[in-house]
């Protein structure tokens, strides 16, 4: 439980959710299988030293650190809900 009070086992099962996050299309993460390759790694992501604020701007809205990303807006378009983004975020910042 980190500072935006997210629960990471949660995060876990929304990110490799195929009808929610659905990261495992992209990145490759902790306990997800035939993850792809298009993303970063997150497998270590808790050891980059990102901040949860960081992280949840992140996954709500890539455009706004890389306005050429091909990150779907989870946020912005309503995909993720504020309380998924959470949990996303509490697992990544555990993944280490």
């Amino acid at each position: 439980e980190g500072v935006l009070n997210g629960n990471a086992e949660k995060g876990r099962q929304i990110a490799q959710a195929r009808d929610k996050g659905n990261c495992l299309a992209c990145h490759v993460m902790k306990g997800g299988s035939q993850p792809g390759t298009r993303g970063p790694d997150l497998s270590h992501y808790g050891n980059a030293g990102r901040s949860d604020a960081e992280t949840y701007t992140a996954i709500h809205d890539m455009r706004t650190r890389n306005p050429e990303t091909l990150m779907p807006p989870f946020g912005t378009n309503e995909i993720l809900s504020d309380p998924d983004i959470r949990d996303i975020v509490a697992f990544l910042q555990a993944s280490k």
